[in-house]
């Protein structure tokens, strides 16, 4: 049953995400802009714990926007699909690199192993990528 809920939250918040529905912040860099929800990325990545902790960022307004110039559309891209989904899958190529630094980038959360999202990839590839 509690699994059940769970993944029926998680598909919601992503089509919360899909709609715009009650998105509150933007997230923009370098050729991308995404919208998302403050409380997700909040609870999901530290770096966003921190962010809107702090006064640089205008918590009352309906739509912030936080500037991500040092991120790449593909780190951003695999960070919301973390977030919304807990889905820390790697596939092989340049999807578990970029994963591994989105993860520092963004002081992901831990995994249900209780490992951080980094170890969990280092000891993905050191099993599954030669």
């Amino acid at each position: 049953m509690k699994t059940q809920w769970s993944n029926e939250v998680f598909k919601s918040l992503r089509e919360s995400l899909k709609n715009g529905r009650f998105c509150d912040i933007i997230l923009k860099g370098v050729g991308f802009k995404f919208r998302a929800h403050k409380i997700i990325l909040a609870s999901a990545c530290s770096y966003f714990d921190d962010l809107f902790d702090e006064e640089n960022v205008d918590i009352g307004s309906p739509k912030s926007i936080v500037y991500l110039p040092e991120a790449t559309l593909g780190e951003v891209a695999l960070m919301l699909r973390f977030a919304y989904s807990g889905d820390a899958a790697v596939s092989r190529g340049e999807n578990g690199p970029m994963f591994e630094k989105a993860s520092v980038r963004f002081g992901f959360r831990q995994c249900n192993s209780g490992s951080t999202l980094i170890e969990y990839c280092k000891a993905f590839y050191k099993m599954h990528v030669s």
